[in-house]
């Protein structure tokens, strides 16, 4: 919404969620601020991007990095593992994997 903040993250490699509902007074100040103090390295999954990225190139509007086969069918999460995969696909077959859980302070 224009007034509110709900956000929804996922980490699909785990199928786990954590959501937000938050009220903005200035939505667009907010969405920039998110953007600006996101690091990498809170979004790098066992610090395999920069290999992956050096491996498989530069990602496409439309792709991302996926390990295949996902880590739901067990395995190690190693680099030869990981491909360039269509993002929208990817996503919908690991929510169709296993129920997605919210994220519990035990998880950490």
């Amino acid at each position: 919404g224009e007034k509110t903040g709900f956000s929804l993250s996922i980490a699909s490699h785990l199928s786990h969620y954590c959501g937000n509902n938050r009220r903005f007074s200035n939505i667009d100040r907010h969405v920039q601020s998110f953007f600006l103090q996101a690091k990498k390295e809170s979004n790098d999954f066992e610090g395999l991007f920069e290999a992956a990225k050096k491996k498989l190139g530069t990602l496409n509007h439309n792709e991302m990095y996926g390990f295949v086969p996902a880590l739901a069918f067990g395995g190690d999460a190693k680099l030869e593992r990981i491909e360039k995969v269509k993002t929208i696909e990817h996503l919908i077959m690991l929510s169709q994997l296993s129920v997605l859980e919210p994220y519990s302070f035990s998880d950490f």
